[in-house]
């Protein structure tokens, strides 16, 4: 004989059937909540190496930076012994090559200044540069459309003369 039982709604059902259907609730429960822990843990492990993936991309970023900058400068440096090279030429009497050298002279000293800029201790040496060409730039002058406006604003407050005396426009 089967055993009957009551629904929720009143209706008698095999106690068999109550039984299968109230473990496939908690099959299902224990599902869900399985799916939920599952997930829980698939977001922590993803956020954990989101984290260690930015961590290292700062560091190598960092590390870039380092090597740029060093980069820069040592650019800066080949750049002062060839101006040093070109200075330590004798003088001549071609107009024209004395032009040229101190053109160059001033581009290396511009280039300097846009590679190092931010340093102080080679701003004073663009500045040392920029005083040995004083007489030059005041003679000569500087065109300054080709040369950018910070290197030009750096000309006139290191050789203390007016925009307007060392620009030929």
């Amino acid at each position: 004989m089967q055993r009957l039982a009551l629904t929720a709604n009143g209706k008698p059902v095999a106690v068999s059937k109550m039984n299968h259907s109230a473990s496939l609730q908690n099959a299902a429960n224990f599902a869900t909540v399985a799916a939920s822990l599952l997930t829980a843990v698939a977001l922590s492990v993803g956020s954990c190496q989101f984290q260690q993936t930015q961590k290292v991309t700062l560091e190598a970023l960092r590390m870039q930076q380092v090597v740029a900058e060093t980069e820069r400068d040592s650019k800066a440096v080949e750049l002062y012994v060839k101006y040093s090279e070109l200075v330590a030429l004798p003088p001549t009497s071609d107009k024209d090559a004395d032009f040229w050298r101190h053109n160059t002279e001033i581009v290396i000293a511009e280039t300097i200044f846009r590679l190092r800029n931010q340093d102080s201790g080679w701003r004073a040496t663009v500045g040392g540069m920029l005083q040995r060409d004083k007489v030059w730039l005041s003679q000569k002058h500087l065109g300054c459309e080709t040369f950018s406006p910070a290197f030009v604003e750096f000309v006139s407050q290191s050789t203390g003369a007016a925009r307007g005396s060392i620009c030929s426009t």
